[in-house]
């Protein structure tokens, strides 16, 4: 196996902050995604009908149609891996197979893909970090202050009826009760793997049994994928 090492670096004065709050991108085209995300009122309706969702970018409109409205996958002839995305499906093959590993040539860093690469240089060497305006919380990432806003200080909290457990969402309410209070147990059907939450169960066997419910659905066409799962 050949491993070979790519070197990436990310210049102090490639960065593109936005004028309207404290995030800092490290390309336009991502401060060009964060402005439509979060500083427009925009909506795109997702372009499956029947679907009402909508979005404030274009971008995240396609990532939700892929994601929820398309079966089409890529499948790596080596493992069972399947990815939705080509650019997924590339860089596991690189991770996986190929040994590929990109070098930070600050301190020798190796990351298994560009983007982990472009946040430890963020994190690392140029000190980037995101604080909370509401208290005294500092993100490492824009994802995580994001993830803590809507957690800590969204408009509506869902509190847990059975701990201290709280966030700015119901599915995520929903997920710790079913992670963390939730005794009923779902196996696998090819292996030893359980779980409490269904979506982890189909996801174990997407990634790992993708093969085996393949030849069922072909033994019995009448099933779908999900079906079998």
């Amino acid at each position: 196996m050949i491993h070979m090492k790519t070197h990436y670096c990310i210049d102090a004065k490639d960065r593109f902050p936005c004028d309207k709050c404290k995030y800092v991108s490290h390309s336009m085209i991502y401060l060009k995604r964060h402005i439509l995300n979060h500083h427009t009122d925009a909506m795109i309706p997702c372009k499956s009908e029947g679907c009402d969702q909508t979005f404030k970018s274009n971008y995240f409109m396609q990532y939700h149609f892929t994601m929820k409205h398309k079966d089409d996958r890529f499948i790596c002839d080596r493992c069972p891996y399947t990815a939705k995305f080509l650019r997924e499906f590339k860089l596991h093959q690189q991770r996986k197979h190929e040994g590929v590993r990109f070098i930070c040539d600050k301190c020798g860093h190796e990351a298994v893909n560009p983007d982990l690469l472009k946040q430890h240089i963020k994190t690392v060497h140029e000190s980037i970090r995101y604080p909370c305006d509401k208290c005294d919380y500092v993100g490492l990432t824009y994802s995580s202050i994001k993830h803590h806003e809507k957690r800590r200080h969204a408009a509506h909290i869902f509190l847990c009826e059975k701990c201290s457990f709280s966030c700015g969402d119901r599915g995520g309410l929903n997920s710790h009760v079913k992670r963390v209070h939730t005794t009923k147990i779902i196996s696998c059907a090819y292996c030893e793997f359980t779980t409490k939450i269904e979506f982890s169960l189909r996801r174990h066997q997407e990634s790992k049994h993708k093969r085996e419910i393949a030849t069922i659905c072909k033994l019995s066409p009448e099933l779908s994928s999900k079906e079998v799962v």
